[in-house]
Formats: C-alpha cells, sequence, structure tokens
C-alpha cells in the first residue's frame, strides 16, 4: 500500500467515525480508555473493604473481630495437638455470643475436627475456643480422642 492510499483510508476511517458519533473527538478518545481501564479498579477499591467487614462481628463497644482470621488460628492450634495432622478435616465454625449470665466480653468458636489416630482410625474432635472482644484466642478446649 503506497503512502497516497494509506493517507486516503485515513481520512475515510475519520469520517466515518464522525458520521457514526459526532461528538466524538479525536482528543476524547483518551478519556474513554481511561474510564474503561480506572472503573473496575476503582470498584474493586470500594467493594473490597465491604467484604471484609462482612465477614468480621462487632461487639458493643466498637471492637471487630476478623472470623477468618481467628478460624485460621484456632485450625493451627489444634493441628499441633493432633496426632496425625495430615488427616486433618475441619468443619466449618460456629460463632456465638455468650449467654446474658456467663462472664465474658467475647465469643465461642464451636466446631470439630476429622483425622486419624496413630492406629489410622478416622475419629471427630470437638473443638471449642475462647476468643476475647479484641479477637484473641483465649483457650482452645478439645473434647476427643483424636488427640496425643
Amino acid at each position: 500500500m503506497d503512502h497516497r492510499t494509506a493517507r486516503f483510508l485515513k481520512k475515510e476511517y475519520k469520517r466515518a467515525n464522525r458520521k457514526n458519533n459526532p461528538n466524538l473527538k479525536p482528543s476524547d478518545a483518551w478519556k474513554v480508555i481511561a474510564f474503561i481501564i480506572v472503573s473496575p479498579c476503582l470498584l474493586w477499591v470500594v467493594c473490597t473493604p465491604c467484604r471484609i467487614l462482612n465477614n468480621s462481628t462487632r461487639l458493643p463497644g466498637r471492637h471487630r473481630v476478623d472470623k477468618s482470621g481467628v478460624n485460621i488460628r484456632i485450625e493451627d492450634r489444634v493441628l499441633k495437638r493432633l496426632v496425625s495432622p495430615g488427616s486433618a478435616e475441619f468443619s466449618s465454625f460456629q460463632w456465638r455470643k455468650p449467654k446474658s449470665g456467663e462472664r465474658m466480653d467475647g465469643f465461642i468458636v464451636i466446631g470439630y475436627v476429622d483425622s486419624q489416630n496413630k492406629f489410622g482410625a478416622l475419629l471427630r474432635t470437638n473443638i471449642y475456643a475462647l476468643v476475647d472482644k479484641h479477637g484473641r484466642i483465649e483457650e482452645i478446649l478439645l473434647d476427643g480422642a483424636g488427640m496425643e
């Protein structure tokens, strides 16, 4: 393609685009591209805190507890106490606030883990964890035969 033909095709292309959208100027193209790139980023920045806040629990006194982080720390501590940590399968943890008569300012986390004992039999061990209002694990109680 020679130089004249390329220039002619460029002019025709610009003329055709102006007919389809007369308000679009060549200098506005960068704005459209920037909008396409920036919009998903802004949406991600706005929505990420919402997901984090939905996975936290608020107590009176404006304390937030990150449930997923506490769940992982509970699992890590339980794995250290099991005979066969490689075979462990955890249930989803249930969080509950203490009843009004109980003197505790935090949460009780309840779940279980299925793991093998030293003979290879699969056993279920119940997990009870006491978590304070700041998300620190105060105590973990294991009820079952899957421990050392």
